[in-house]
């Protein structure tokens, strides 16, 4: 697993490139909520559980999920467990939250109770890998960034894995993993069913669900394929040829603890990722959101409450995940220069 983006060293694909300081962003806070600069892209990925954030399901919750929002201004977010709602209310919902202004409008992309909403127009959208796992799918959709402020588009993979400890899960689990590195692989190989511009940042992100250890996971980093006879070989996901990166986020971005999931008597786990390609962009603050655990101070501050991401003051269920994402300020590919396969 790696420890730090590949691009601060200062190389991608044995290209110097030039890395310069984002432009300094005022705090709006003065807590750990803050974005350290204008140009990060805030992304979040959160199960929000069973349409908890529709007014119309939840009042209580949706009231605590508009909170969270307003805190976090995020830019792209991966909810989970949108079963009864569509995209365009999950749009609308977010145009009520955070209206952009200017007549802008949030985009959003639904594939089964997965939604990934944005700021920005989303092409590509596909809901299912090539082959696929039955009865699995995902919000797949590239963000198209605007050009002026972002060095490249985003490619997002929006997964809600297998849950449970049944027989036959993690066997599910791993095979969904298969899959989205064989997806990977075609996007990043000219044609296929998928084709990104070469150096095309990506991200799997969601609920892993890795109630039975996080061996998916690791495979699904390293692009190690269990089962080459549908999903064909190994595969290191990165564009030049290692592994992904893990954001690996903790509790309100100190301390060790990491679990994103906790519920009744159980033990907490960290099921949530964030999982990226770091040959091609950074990332600068990230945190798990844990309001419980904040200072009265820093829940003034930014005007959260002290059970916001829970579902009573006993049962957590998943937090909230953010990560600001930073792009070197110069890195190119020429025409002709193929990553290393």
């Amino acid at each position: 697993m790696k420890i730090a983006p590949k691009w601060f060293a200062g190389q991608l694909f044995g290209v110097a490139v030039l890395i310069t300081a984002a432009a300094p962003l005022a705090a709006q806070t003065g807590t750990f909520v803050d974005r350290w600069a204008a140009t990060d892209l805030r992304v979040v990925t959160y199960n929000i559980h069973m349409d908890d954030i529709f007014a119309d399901d939840n009042p209580v919750q949706a009231a605590k999920f508009v909170r969270v929002m307003q805190a976090l201004q995020p830019d792209v977010i991966n909810l989970q467990e949108i079963y009864n709602h569509t995209a365009a209310q999950t749009s609308s919902l977010m145009d009520s939250i955070l209206p952009l202004g200017g007549g802008a409008t949030w985009y959003a992309h639904k594939s089964g109770d997965k939604v990934l909403v944005s700021k920005y127009p989303l092409k590509m959208k596909a809901t299912d890998t090539i082959p696929d796992p039955p009865g699995t799918n995902y919000a797949m959709a590239l963000v198209d960034l605007p050009d002026g402020q972002f060095q490249r588009d985003f490619y997002f993979m929006n997964c809600h894995f297998q849950c449970c400890s049944t027989e036959g899960a993690e066997a599910r689990r791993q095979e969904q993993a298969d899959a989205l590195v064989n997806w990977m692989r075609d996007a990043r190989t000219s044609g296929g069913k998928v084709n990104l511009p070469k150096g095309t940042a990506m991200a799997v992100v969601g609920d892993l669900n890795v109630v039975q250890g996080p061996a998916p996971v690791y495979k699904l980093l390293n692009g190690n394929i269990v089962n080459e006879g549908i999903y064909g070989p190994d595969s290191p996901p990165d564009w030049d040829g290692t592994s992904l990166a893990d954001a690996h986020p903790v509790h309100n971005g100190s301390g060790t603890t990491d679990w994103t999931r906790k519920q009744g008597k159980n033990p907490p786990y960290r099921l949530d990722y964030v999982l990226y390609t770091d040959s091609v962009l950074g990332i600068a603050n990230h945190f798990v959101l844990n309001t419980v655990s904040m200072t009265d101070a820093e829940r003034s501050a930014t005007g959260l409450h002290r059970y916001d991401v829970t579902l009573s003051t006993s049962n957590y269920d998943h937090l909230p995940v953010v990560v600001d994402f930073r792009f070197p300020s110069a890195v190119a590919l020429s025409p002709d220069q193929d990553p290393p396969r």
